[in-house]
């Protein structure tokens, strides 16, 4: 019996050291005792102050003949009494240490048929859970699930009990996690709690885990396939799929040759299985990204082989010999002509064993510098060629075969980007691990938030002024919430870490727009591949948005050399508030400037829910468009990455900018743009060298540093540098609050803004110094700045407001101006600031203002022309405050706004037809107008809202208004 028991029980723990939640920890080995159905693992700390157990309860077969497998087993007082006595010598053994903050243990029940019933207690400051393996196995490969993430399910679940709504669950931790992820990461359903609901016992579907189980069996597909050598080897799918086809991943990987540093893998569709493994052609090396390519590739060319080869075997084999990815330095990229190229790779086809083998060299990567994808075409073209000749099919070119896998030059797996900037020279100093916020964080602090503003057990609040009494109330709440989670945590320590997933997330989101064209063209569902795209710069921007206020907080807030050291747990708990925050406050402006519909619902359990419906309409569809154009540049920019980019001489600098602005800007930063540029220089020179992305050090030594390069250093230093304050929302003059607040851009107290660190007050304090950022806040400001758009009250000196009130006139005529030409390229006549006084022939008692772009056609169309480049609105506050200035509406002092203004002198027009039919020469008139902008904005997907019949366009789609195919 022991025999049996125990290779089951090696059995199941094979499966658990695969379970990546569970090997990522490093649990050491445990030794099992032959008398004790209770294997514990000793507490590993997985992150700073945080504690997990494993302990594994088998089952001991007592009573089985009785139960079967139908019933539990009855539980063991021994093995229930050596459980508990487990868990508390855990508890005891840590709690005491430097740093704890809490402890979990995970029982997993390794039973072999029949269900175990457990009985426990949990020790204080120690959470107890239990699980089957097989349930483990269905959460543990979850890419979005580790220990952390259902530490933070159960501590929610916790918080729903002690507020008076506990969970009920026949099925176990499995079916409350699923019910938790049906319902968006909260543990309680908001949504279906009616109003006024105080307390209640939540019944979990007893299905809740069968979608989970379901996914995790669509998306693994765990099965066992003997290998040319007869081994037998259990696969699991690459992925999920996303962009192959059908959605269906037909590759699949063993996770014991990724143990043992083996890439290989194998194509499966119906009686086909064909392997490919990457070999290295000298020493082990590090190949996964070279494997990573032979794999997308073989899940687009094998559907067509199979389709177009039918005589082809049903067992095949492709090895894909390579050397290690070599360093190439920018000076030695010189990528070899497509001849040289295709003579680098061999090729050969043993018939017998139908085995293909291809053999790249040092060329194949230098050819990845090409334009067009040249390398890997040339890769697969040599093996397509191989595997045509094993099936002795002429019919078939290789040329069309190609045609049909290659979709485009642009896709590629692979890429070889010179240096961009500074983060590209250091990214090896950046972790490629991200920190984000996960459902969980986010639905953990809604329970109870929207108390704050409208006391338990909430309801329905309606009108503009309630509904933002509320949400600042609430705001404020979730402020103090903040600032006190952060008092928890030592400072230095805290930033450190948060500059390190600040500088992940930007390279992270670098990475995703930069490859996005290759990705797209790859893809066998490129909608759903755009849509994974924007989703991903969408978390990136998040994480890095949070980051930096989680920076600026914590400068003020955060003890120095006092406190825990953050977690990554603790990390994305923080990153949720900053995000709540930031959510809160920009739905209190959306409301205040009608954007929002003014009515918003705390739920029973306290959260704060609101009208979705402008987002859905216009604040998701403005981010969309955005990211998409930021995708549509990179495509077409991509070869712009292949090289150095081209620097911009001191010269060429002065030639391109204003003397009128470059006096302004040093009027504004005390320094002058020469010497800001100079010093930005030397810092990432400086951190260049040593090759990292940020440094810690003292504020002297970067005076001293500097000063040797330029003259003023402590203007430099002075005009980017954020000095700790006597609490966050404690704002010294000239600022105002508004310089704080995490909803609006553009705010002077902002690390965007002031990217050096002090981390103390004294002038010989510590600073923190992350080139990246500076080179960050240096692109905003220069061209925020340059182009007008800081509000008047973030402008200190009359130089840059007198520089502002010239730049937006200058730029507004230009916009005119490219609006005008545009126009006569289409066929038509127009002039810019054309004035109803010149038109009527007469004077007007009150003035209706210029028309910006007065155009005409000799069919008798005349349109007047309200030409807007507006600067890009970001956030939902912005958006809201963008749309209120366009509602054909007047204020209360009885202006109109600048849609109305444009309304008033359509009116005046039309009224007028006569005289503009005979001002403009023209046998017939037909009076129109448009709003057209520079760019996407808000109000393009308004209309319906605005509720004017008005046309709204951008300058890219005057064509398509006023084209020769334009209706007459």
């Amino acid at each position: 019996m022991f025999a049996l028991w125990t290779g089951l029980l090696v059995a199941q723990t094979d499966e658990l050291s695969l379970n990546p939640s569970i090997s990522n920890i490093g649990i050491p080995p445990t030794e099992m005792k032959r008398d004790s159905y209770v294997v514990p693992s000793e507490p590993v700390e997985f992150q700073p102050g945080l504690w997990f157990q494993l302990v594994l309860l088998t089952d001991d077969f007592a009573g089985f003949h009785e139960t079967g497998f139908s019933r539990p087993g009855p539980s063991s007082e021994k093995a229930q009494a050596e459980l508990q006595q487990t868990i508390h010598k855990a508890a005891d053994d840590v709690r005491n240490r430097p740093g704890f903050k809490l402890g979990f243990t995970l029982v997993v029940l390794c039973g072999f048929g029949r269900g175990q019933l457990v009985k426990f207690t949990r020790p204080i400051n120690w959470l107890v859970e239990g699980i089957s393996s097989y349930d483990l196995d269905v959460l543990g490969w979850r890419h979005d699930f580790n220990i952390a993430e259902l530490l933070k399910f159960l501590l929610a679940e916790i918080t729903a009990e002690h507020m008076g709504f506990p969970l009920l669950a026949i099925n176990g931790l499995l079916a409350r996690i699923g019910f938790a992820y049906d319902n968006r990461g909260h543990v309680v359903p908001h949504e279906a709690m009616p109003d006024g609901t105080e307390r209640a016992t939540l019944m979990v579907p007893t299905n809740a885990h069968l979608r989970l189980r379901t996914k995790h069996h669509a998306r693994f597909d765990k099965h066992a396939v003997s290998d040319a050598a007869g081994n037998v080897l259990i696969v699991r799918r690459k992925d999920g799929g996303k962009r192959s086809p059908q959605n269906v991943q037909r590759i699949y990987v063993s996770h014991v040759d990724a143990r043992a540093l083996r890439y290989r893998g194998v194509w499966r569709s119906g009686r086909r299985t064909w392997w490919l493994e990457t070999i290295p052609s000298a020493e082990r090396s590090h190949l996964y990204p070279i494997f990573e390519m032979q794999m997308v590739w073989m899940e687009r060319l094998a559907p067509i082989l199979a389709q177009r080869l039918p005589n082809l075997p049903d067992i095949l084999t492709w090895k894909l010999i390579t050397p290690a990815w070599p360093v190439i330095r920018s000076e030695e990229i010189s990528p070899p002509s497509v001849d040289d190229l295709k003579a680098a790779i061999r090729s050969s086809c043993d018939h017998n064993g139908y085995v293909i083998t291809t053999e790249i060299g040092l060329p194949f990567f230098h050819g990845l510098s090409h334009r067009d994808n040249v390398s890997e075409v040339s890769l697969i073209e040599a093996f397509v060629t191989q595997v045509v000749t094993l099936a002795e099919e002429v019919k078939v070119g290789i040329a069309e075969l190609l045609c049909e896998i290659v979709p485009s030059s642009e896709a590629r797996q692979l890429h070889a980007f010179a240096p961009q900037d500074f983060r590209d020279h250091v990214r090896e100093s950046v972790s490629q691990k991200v920190v984000k916020i996960s459902q969980f964080d986010d639905a953990a602090i809604r329970l109870g938030l929207g108390w704050h503003g409208l006391p338990r057990p909430g309801g329905t609040v309606k009108g503009r002024d309630e509904c933002t009494r509320v949400l600042n109330a609430i705001t404020t709440a979730a402020e103090e919430m903040f600032c006190e989670y952060l008092r928890q945590f030592e400072r230095r320590a805290l930033i450190r870490r948060v500059i390190e997933n600040h500088e992940a997330s930007i390279i992270d989101k670098s990475r995703w727009e930069r490859t996005s064209g290759a990705v797209l063209d790859l893809s066998a569902n490129p909608e759903e591949s755009r849509q994974e795209i924007y989703e991903s710069i969408l978390k990136a921007n998040a994480t890095g948005f949070a980051s930096r206020v989680i920076l600026e907080a914590a400068l003020c807030e955060c003890p120095v050399d006092a406190g825990f050291e953050v977690a990554d747990f603790d990390l994305s708990n923080l990153m949720a508030l900053a995000m709540m925050i930031h959510h809160l406050g920009g739905y209190s402006d959306a409301i205040r400037y009608e954007g929002m519909r003014p009515e918003i619902r705390i739920s029973p359990a306290g959260e704060v829910q609101i009208d979705v419906s402008f987002f859905d309409a216009i604040v998701t569809p403005v981010g969309e468009s955005f990211v998409s154009d930021r995708i549509d540049r990179s495509r077409r920019d991509y070869s712009e990455l292949l090289h150095d980019p081209e620097l911009v001489t001191e010269e060429q600098a002065n030639n391109r900018t204003d003397e009128r602005f470059v006096a302004a800007w040093q009027a504004e930063m005390g320094i002058s743009l020469k010497d800001f540029r100079t010093a930005l220089e030397a810092l990432e020179n400086r951190l260049f060298k040593t090759g990292q992305a940020w440094e810690i050090l003292p504020r002297s030594e970067l005076l001293r540093y500097l000063a040797e390069h330029v003259d003023s250093a402590e203007q430099f230093i002075s005009s980017v540098e954020l000095r700790p304050r006597d609490g966050w929302k404690n704002i010294p003059p000239p600022y105002t609050d508004q310089d704080r607040q995490p909803w609006r851009f553009r705010r002077r107290l902002s690390v965007v803004q002031r990217p050096i660190l002090r981390l103390e007050p004294s002038a010989e304090s510590d600073v923190l110094v992350a080139p990246g950022m500076i080179r960050d806040a240096f692109r905003v400001q220069l061209h925020n700045f340059y182009h007008g758009q800081y509000d008047l009250s973030s402008i200190a000196t009359k130089e840059m407001r007198s520089w502002r009130d010239h730049i937006v006139a200058k730029e507004a005529a230009e916009f005119e101006e490219r609006v005008v030409a545009r126009l006569k390229e289409l066929g038509w006549q127009a002039k810019r600031g054309a004035k109803f006084s010149h038109v009527l022939g007469r004077k007007l008692s009150e003035d209706p203002g210029d028309i910006d772009v007065l155009a005409w056609h000799s069919d008798g169309r005349v349109m007047l022309l309200e030409c807007k480049d507006l600067q890009f609105a970001k956030t939902s506050s912005e958006i809201a405050k963008q749309l209120y200035k366009f509602r054909g509406k007047a204020d209360e002092k009885g202006r109109p706004d600048l849609l109305g203004k444009h309304l008033k002198r359509m009116e005046l027009a039309q009224g007028n037809a006569v005289a503009f039919q005979s001002h403009l020469k023209l046998r017939d008139v037909r009076m129109g107008g448009a709003l057209v902008f520079a760019h996407t904005v808000p109000m393009s997907f308004a209309a319906e809202r605005i509720g004017h019949t008005i046309t709204l366009l951008t300058y890219d789609q005057l064509e398509i208004a006023f084209g020769v195919h334009s209706s007459p």
